[in-house]
């Protein structure tokens, strides 16, 4: 992209830019150059934001899956906690 720029302020022609697309000056007209070079631009931004959208969305969903199994791990924990500590206090009662 920034040699399309750099043609186009080098201040060369247009055929040679249509020539850097290997296009046939004499058969494509610049216009058409231009164009297909907006089309291009415009669905490749599109794709870029598009692909973005995609990775922060996977990005939390990964997120949320990590905080869900820690949430899952200190309940666990807890309770793992609480049962052993009523099973001393019930052993302690047994053997008073």
């Amino acid at each position: 992209m920034t040699e399309i720029l750099s043609i186009a302020l080098q201040g060369r022609n247009a055929d040679s830019l249509s020539q850097y697309f290997g296009e046939d000056p004499a058969r494509c007209p610049f216009e058409q150059v231009t164009q297909i070079l907006v089309v291009f631009v415009k669905t490749f931004n599109k794709s870029r934001d598009e692909n973005e959208r995609q990775a922060d969305a996977e990005k939390k969903k990964l997120e949320k899956e990590a905080m869900k199994e820690r949430t899952a791990a200190n309940s666990s924990t807890r309770r793992d906690g609480v049962q052993q500590s009523s099973m001393k206090q019930h052993e302690t009662h047994i053997n008073s």
